[in-house]
């Protein structure tokens, strides 16, 4: 049942938009149907609203009281353009602002911040898709970095291999390919363009990825995903899809966990994160801890990383929702002026 005063305010699940691919319109349906069906069994009032030009403009003629759970992925949605319009029109909504939506969204210039501030980060390059070096810096003293050869052809230096080829704005690994020589680079880089016109070409380190929710600043339990394994051989709040198994508890020492989770809630913090979020990272064999980036929209679905993250710590759907209910923006800048 609600539990405080925002209860008797209606909720509107905002969800669909713009994405650029099948996955982030899937993963929005079903996110924002989970928390639907969740906050009305909670006591709340709520209802969804598709993402369109024409439907968020109808919205925005009189949003009354309405509080936004913002259930978008990809362009607009995840970049911080939404929360932007939310606040202009000084609309009450969840998640992160306009400044920590497109800090993370923009992965290269994510991971110069985490750099900058002392968190390990793999090597990168940013080049535009004509291959045209936007920013080497993290490469050290080597600033070339990539270079063409004489046909025109780029040629891989310092980043070794394989080199991980990605766009530099997406979600869900959208478009991500591991690359091991030079001839395969050109195809990888064309296969980025449709989410805009940078890429990046990251060192790649060799480990586990580990996934970190954070909900209001508090790491939860990180996720370990691995090759996928057979049912016998998962149990807890372990699950599997059907290609990865997300191991919860993660099979790494203690201290590794909770240097994962103290990375996760410092990058959560330097991007100025609200709301629930996830921080992707890399684990070595010998124990060290590199960041990949931050997912601003980390979804609360029925199989989800969050969700069992949240269950090993005794968190219940309801009291995520809420959570993040209640550390939404509340328009009282706008509203004060």
């Amino acid at each position: 049942m609600a539990t405080y005063a925002l209860a008797l305010d209606p909720i509107t699940v905002f969800y669909g938009g713009w994405p650029r691919s099948e996955k982030e319109r899937a993963h929005s349906e079903e996110y924002a149907r989970f928390v639907e069906e969740t906050l009305l069994r909670a006591g709340f009032s709520a209802r969804r609203l598709e993402m369109s030009r024409e439907n968020l403009r109808s919205f925005l003629k009189d949003p009354g009281s309405t509080v936004v759970y913002n259930a978008l992925y990809g362009w607009f949605g995840e970049d911080g353009t939404i929360p932007g319009i939310l606040e202009f029109y000084g609309v009450s909504y969840t998640g992160c602002g306009p400044l920590a939506s497109a800090l993370t969204f923009d992965k290269f210039r994510c991971g110069r911040l985490m750099s900058a501030s002392g968190i390990r980060v793999p090597r990168s390059l940013l080049i535009e898709t004509n291959g045209d070096i936007l920013d080497c810096s993290s490469c050290g003293d080597k600033p070339t970095g990539l270079e063409k050869s004489g046909s025109g052809e780029l040629e891989l230096s310092v980043l070794g291999s394989p080199v991980v080829v990605k766009p530099n704005r997406g979600s869900f690994g959208s478009a991500l390919t591991l690359v091991h020589c030079v001839p395969e680079l050109a195809g990888a880089v064309v296969e980025t363009k449709r989410f805009g016109s940078e890429v990046i070409l990251q060192e790649f380190i060799e480990g586990h990825d580990i996934h970190v929710p954070v909900l209001c600043g508090r790491a939860l339990e990180p996720a370990q995903s691995v090759v996928r394994r057979s049912a016998e051989s998962v149990s807890g709040h372990s699950f599997s899809t059907a290609q990865r198994t997300y191991l919860i508890p993660a099979e790494l020492t203690q201290d590794l966990i909770q240097t994962a989770k103290r990375i996760a809630e410092c990058a959560y913090a330097l991007a100025g994160c609200r709301g629930l979020c996830r921080a992707d990272l890399r684990v070595t064999s010998g124990g060290e801890v590199a960041f990949l980036e931050v997912n601003t929209q980390h979804s609360i679905r029925p199989i989800s990383i969050a969700l069992r993250s949240g269950a090993a710590v005794g968190l219940s759907p309801e009291d995520m929702l809420q959570a993040v209910l209640q550390d939404r923006w509340a328009g009282s800048e706008v509203k004060a002026l």
